[in-house]
């Protein structure tokens, strides 16, 4: 077995055990995940948060982006452009969004960019979305 046949795999297996997850326990996972990221060093010292808008059937990510608004953090959703994420201000979660690549949530193109290569961002933290992640922090993501 190949390294992306045993990948693949794992992806079928990993999306029929969140398949079987109710929107109830989904919602509390995503609780439960936020809660534990709120007590941690790596959010506590972050200045600039940067995270995607979560998917259906991922951990919901609006309570980590309004408590990073809430707390004055600044806040960076990516916008795909072509090949590239181009990172975009958020400062309310009722924002006008667009729809992306896979009818993911994403900032309209007029918001205003974080250049995170020349701004002052102090400590900065990234929310990484995947399907999975091993003890090594190694990711796995959808496709």
């Amino acid at each position: 077995m190949t390294l992306y046949s045993a990948k693949q795999q794992t992806r079928k297996r990993l999306k029929a055990v969140l398949s079987e997850l109710s929107s109830d326990a989904m919602l509390e996972k995503s609780y439960l995940i936020a809660d534990r990221l709120f007590v941690s060093r790596w959010w506590n010292d972050a200045d600039t948060v940067l995270a995607f808008c979560s998917m259906p059937r991922e951990v919901d990510t609006s309570f980590i982006l309004a408590r990073a608004i809430e707390q004055v953090k600044t806040v960076g959703i990516p916008r795909v452009h072509g090949d590239e994420l181009i990172f975009h201000r958020l400062r309310e979660l009722d924002a006008n969004f667009s729809i992306g690549m896979f009818d993911i949530r994403e900032p309209a193109s007029d918001w205003p960019v974080l250049d995170v290569n020349t701004m002052r961002i102090g400590k900065l933290l990234i929310i990484t979305p995947g399907l999975a992640f091993d003890r090594s922090l190694n990711r796995l993501g959808r496709g």
